[in-house]
């Protein structure tokens, strides 16, 4: 639940914030343990579309040896979108990275 009252995404276009959206989803994995991970998105206006941002994290402590899961998480979700983004990764441990998603050419 949003601090605006709504399930999954928000719309911050009425307070003329850089951000026009954000919003969050939870992951299930597949496989006999079926683990969580929290999606958290921000989407900003971009001249030729938008600008998404996006962030997964593990709801379990020590996922430290994921096998890189949440960058799966990511990339599994952007691909099946079937538009062109750019993915840039910080240094964090593993696959467990902060992702920016661009949808404008560059």
């Amino acid at each position: 639940m949003t601090y605006e009252g709504t399930l999954g995404f928000a719309d911050l276009t009425p307070y003329k914030k850089d951000v026009d959206f954000i919003g969050q989803a939870i992951h299930t994995t597949t496989g006999d343990a079926h683990f969580k991970d929290t999606i958290d998105f921000i989407i900003r206006p971009h001249p030729s579309g938008a600008t998404v941002m996006a962030f997964s994290i593990s709801q379990i402590a020590g996922a430290y040896c994921d096998e890189g899961q949440n960058y799966s998480n990511l990339q599994m979700l952007f691909d099946s979108l079937n538009f062109p983004y750019n993915t840039h990764t910080d240094f964090s441990c593993g696959g467990a990275k902060p992702h920016v998603i661009d949808t404008a050419e560059e």
